[in-house]
């Protein structure tokens, strides 16, 4: 029999598609993303944010697998592990100190040191935890680690106040992104501050970046027929510079109710009266099984 000594490798495929880099066709995505998972969730709230690949945009926004709550975590998902496609440019409106819901105080346990809240979009910064009557302290007494769901762990520390709790009493805050609405993406200019949100940022790519805007998208919320006409709006004049309508391109997410129902996708969009007369849907198919691929549509000049 054989043996074999020394050293020896071996190699397997990764589960992520190495991306094509290039701009021409830069994607600007205007959405929702966990950004309560950064150190500094304001700091990624209407900026234009270049991210390269998987790592920098899970970095740059956080990554949690509910698309329909997080909208930009489908285009790190479409962008990075199925198609392979970068740069890209992000814009996220889900607000800290705006789109939220309390925590009501609630008890939960705690198993070999470890407490599980059970809770996606926890604000870490506005969370209170308790052992009985005495308020824990962040780093001191307990530290957090999230989940792969968005969840966190609550971890005691053997040093502190917290050690030899069998339960803890939780309350705070949590993002919530059903109250991001269709005004949030479109967004708008503070006449008093000059600060611009939403699909206003999209000003910014360019000057802060050096990249000129290919594609915008809003997934999902693009459905709405002010979103979608707004990005329309968009591709006119950016930077306040003409563009020409084919040099960027819009593509909208449209509703089918039959899964991929080509007919019923051009019926939902033959009915946008905001964009009727303007453009027409050109529909491609795609084997990829992803919402982002299989329900969004480019407009295109109607003839």
């Amino acid at each position: 029999m054989a043996y074999k000594h020394g050293v020896y490798t071996s190699e397997v495929e990764t589960s992520l598609i190495a991306p094509v880099n290039g701009t021409a066709g830069l994607i600007v995505a205007v959405g929702t993303a966990p950004v309560n998972m950064l150190a500094d969730p304001a700091a990624a709230v209407n900026k234009p944010i270049l991210v390269n690949n998987y790592k920098e945009a899970v970095e740059a926004v956080g990554y949690v697998g509910d698309f329909e709550k997080y909208t930009l975590c489908e285009c790190i998902s479409a962008a990075f592990s199925v198609v392979g496609v970068a740069p890209m440019v992000f814009i996220n409106v889900l607000d800290p100190a705006k789109h939220t819901t309390d925590i009501e105080e609630t008890t939960i346990q705690v198993n070999d040191g470890v407490a599980a809240l059970d809770k996606v979009g926890v604000l870490l910064d506005e969370l209170v935890v308790k052992k009985e009557a005495e308020t824990l302290e962040a780093g001191t007494d307990y530290t957090t680690v999230w989940n792969t769901d968005g969840t966190v762990n609550i971890v005691i520390l053997s040093t502190g106040a917290g050690n030899g709790a069998t339960q803890l009493t939780v309350s705070g805050k949590t993002l919530d992104p059903s109250k991001v609405t269709a005004e949030d993406i479109v967004g708008g200019v503070d006449i008093d501050s000059g600060k611009e949100t939403g699909m206003e940022v999209i000003r910014q790519v360019y000057p802060m970046l050096g990249m000129t805007p290919g594609i915008l998208i809003a997934p999902r919320y693009s459905m709405e027929a002010t979103v979608a006409a707004a990005l329309q709006a968009k591709t006119k004049s950016i930077n306040s510079k003409e563009i020409i309508g084919e040099n960027v391109i819009v593509f909208v997410s449209v509703p089918s109710s039959g899964g991929d129902d080509t007919i019923t996708a051009v019926r939902v969009y033959d009915n946008n009266d905001a964009l009727a007369g303007e453009q027409t849907v050109s529909l491609k198919r795609t084997s990829r099984n992803t919402a982002l691929l299989r329900f969004t549509f480019p407009l295109v000049e109607a003839e």
